[in-house]
């Protein structure tokens, strides 16, 4: 196994003094104001007032900290931050104030947090600190901004179940669930409601991306989502807050500039017009009717513009979005002509009212793709390009027994051989020759061109006879695999590079099936091709679940472990060269 292996590798981020006064004191030294966030008990942070004006920080704030000296100033109150109180969207009541955390007033009371977790919620690299509330009140996610921490207050319910990978669940009553991500527009946070189950009365829906799907895929990433470690909460101390925030690598080794994060971040602050146009909606729909229409008629159309934008940008270089964004187009521009022909919506009869509920409905929706389409954008361009492609060791892919190489003759004489006459790499007619021995089909080419020669391309694993030294095998049930293997998740696509799990923000070279047996109908009559127009060999297979193997060689081609699953199992494994051909 390890000539084998060998033979495809050729081929192929000064901690300074902080100030010592309390944050409290500091203030009413520097006579700052409007900044205590004080309310009696009929001025809760609950009530319905109007938006505060944040007061600028003071110079003294201006010393250059580190990111995760930042953080813990803001944290153990030394410095003040951003709160912002209910900024999301369709928020009628809205609140700002630059304060220290000992001084945030939660339900007429002293925000309590005894907990915390370090957590990349919005995938852009840079950690946030998620601060859980007392008694299950909720959440303030943390975030770092140009030298600055915003503090961003989220229900209980909107952050259920956080997993390492900044997933989480959410639900708006029993049969209304969700998985969900996190972007940062703004002062607002805005989630991506990727996937969706609703039950009712008469029946159970399920969407990925606001695209219909069926249970079983709903299972397969319940399932996932399900076995995703949880994020690792640490109680509220300074000595906790000194290990995994201060002195975290995490934080040390950001480097915003050269990883695009603030590019990124820019483009999605550039949003924050759109989402404005969602404050104080369910007010307007009341009291002012056409400012409510005119409000949705904008925020649909401003959507679809920005979409439209990053998906040329997108489609002019990245040609496996551009099927994907069709098919989106279609389902959706379907859907919302036969809502804005229906005689109500949501039980909404009166014809512009019930177009303003579609507009402002359609808008997320539209709203919601073209964060992921900036996702998919400056995850390729910026960020690594197989982000969230999981990567072994070498030395974890080894196989045990060893792979034995056969010459073609000694093969045939020992093997069980099947011929296909089809398309061999370099676009060439030929015979392939697929000689299974002791549960290993190794892959012989025999060009038309060079009829005395015949090549080994590759070989897969067929049975249980073997196992890989990080003890995955033939057998081995889908679910096991992601047990061990949880962010696997991310990189199971069909043939066709398209995700079974997951979506396409998470960029890596899909399947190459070049160097596996392949035809074409009439090419070779002595094949049953089923009525299809070509056989190739991943038609016994429904999908794959790939790996990079890291070879820490820039210069040299990568090679992907492929585990071929057929009814949620294993059924062959093999190594592949996702450039090649």
């Amino acid at each position: 196994m390890k000539s084998i292996i060998r033979k495809l590798f050729l081929t192929g981020m000064a901690l300074l003094l902080l100030l010592c006064t309390a944050c409290g004191k500091q203030k009413a030294a520097e006579g700052n104001t409007d900044i205590t966030n004080e309310y009696t008990d009929d001025e809760s942070a609950e009530s319905e007032s109007e938006p505060t004006d944040s007061a600028e920080p003071s110079p003294e704030d201006d010393v250059s900290l580190t990111v995760g000296e930042t953080f813990r100033a803001v944290l153990l109150s030394e410095r003040p931050f951003f709160y912002l109180f209910n900024y999301v969207p369709y928020a009628d009541v809205m609140q700002e104030s630059y304060v220290c955390l000992n001084e945030v007033i939660y339900n007429n009371a002293p925000l309590v947090t005894p907990r915390f977790a370090v957590v990349d919620m919005d995938g852009d690299q840079v950690p946030e600190v998620v601060l859980e509330i007392d008694d299950y009140m909720g959440y303030v996610i943390l975030r770092y901004k140009d030298g600055e921490i915003y503090g961003n207050e989220i229900d209980y319910r909107s952050l259920e179940n956080l997993k390492e990978d900044g997933s989480h669940g959410g639900d708006a009553g029993a049969g209304d669930n969700w998985i969900k991500k996190l972007y940062f527009i703004g002062n607002s946070i805005v989630s991506d409601d990727k996937v969706h189950i609703k039950e009712d009365t008469w029946n159970v829906s399920y969407t990925i991306n606001d695209i219909p799907v069926e249970e079983n895929v709903w299972n397969g990433i319940k399932t996932s989502f399900d076995e995703t470690p949880e994020v690792e909460w640490h109680e509220f101390t300074e000595e906790a807050v000194r290990e995994w925030v201060t002195e975290n690598s995490l934080f040390t080794d950001i480097s915003m500039e050269e990883s695009g994060i603030s590019e990124r971040q820019s483009y999605l602050d550039s949003l924050y017009y759109l989402v404005e146009l969602t404050y104080d909606s369910s007010l307007k729909e009341r009291e002012d009717p056409e400012q409510y229409y005119a409000d949705a008629e904008s925020y649909y159309n401003g959507c679809r513009e920005e979409m439209d934008k990053i998906y040329r940008l997108c489609a002019a270089e990245l040609d496996m979005v551009e099927v994907k964004q069709q098919l989106w187009e279609e389902y959706m521009e379907q859907s919302m002509e036969e809502d804005m022909n229906a005689n109500s919506y949501y039980s909404i009869t009166d014809p512009k009212e019930k177009a303003a509920a579609i507009y402002f409905d359609y808008g997320d929706m539209v709203f919601r793709r073209t964060l992921r389409l900036i996702n998919y954008y400056y995850r390729f361009y910026f960020y690594d390009a197989k982000l969230g492609l999981y990567s072994f060791e070498p030395e974890e892919v080894t196989m045990k027994p060893e792979i034995q190489e056969y010459g073609f003759e000694d093969a045939v004489q020992t093997g069980e051989v099947q011929k296909l006459v089809g398309d061999l790499p370099g676009t060439s007619l030929g015979t392939w020759y697929t000689v299974t021995i002791d549960g290993v089909e190794y892959y012989y080419a025999n060009y038309d061109s060079r009829p005395e020669e015949y090549t080994l391309l590759g070989w897969s694993i067929v049975d249980d006879t073997y196992e890989l030294a990080n003890g995955l095998k033939v057998g081995m049930k889908e679910e096991d695999v992601l047990k061990r293997y949880p962010n696997m998740v991310t990189s199971v696509i069909d043939f066709e590079d398209n995700y079974i799990y997951y979506d396409e923000s998470i960029s890596f070279m899909g399947w190459n099936g070049i160097a596996y047996p392949l035809s074409y109908a009439g090419r070779d009559s002595a094949w049953d091709y089923e009525g299809k127009e070509y056989y190739s060999w991943t038609d016994q297979f429904d999908y794959v679940m790939a790996a990079d193997i890291n070879l820490n060689d820039v210069d040299t081609l990568p090679i992907y472990l492929g585990l071929l699953i057929k009814d949620h199992v294993v059924a062959a494994i093999t190594f592949y060269y996702p450039t090649a051909g």
